[in-house]
């Protein structure tokens, strides 16, 4: 999950968070894609976003500014916090299970050898019983 491009952005975020919109630019080489994700984080209102300032442009019949091909300034919400802790606590949770599972067949193969000891000392307890 850490490998995600929302989770970066709001690590990215979290990580700058001073108050103030941030360029998230540099994050990812392909801005469609980042203005799509931007696009999806603002719909589901975990970030606040500010449009970058575009270029004026001055001709003979008309004064206007263009808009920028960068993609929005970002500013994390509350709600944007919470959704990035409740990731990085599912990943950590997926680790531990993981190393969990990893472990599982040692303690499988403890659990055996502890039962083939307990059935060699009830065998020679029964020996010694029955020889007396």
């Amino acid at each position: 999950m850490k490998h995600t491009l929302e989770y970066k952005i709001l690590k990215h975020l979290s990580e700058n968070n001073n108050g103030r919109f941030i360029d998230i630019a540099e994050i990812e080489s392909d801005s469609d894609f980042l203005k799509s994700v931007i696009t999806d984080l603002r719909e589901r209102e975990l970030i606040i976003t500010e449009p970058y300032p575009g270029k004026p442009w001055d001709s003979d019949f008309a004064v206007g500014i263009t808009a920028s091909d960068k993609p929005e300034k970002c500013k994390i919400k509350s709600k944007g916090l919470e959704y990035l802790d409740t990731l990085e606590k599912s990943e950590v949770d997926f680790e531990l299970t993981k190393k969990t599972l990893e472990e599982f067949p040692k303690t499988k193969w403890f659990a055996r050898l502890g039962f083939i000891i307990a059935v060699v000392l009830a065998l020679k307890e029964l020996y010694i019983l029955i020889c007396k």
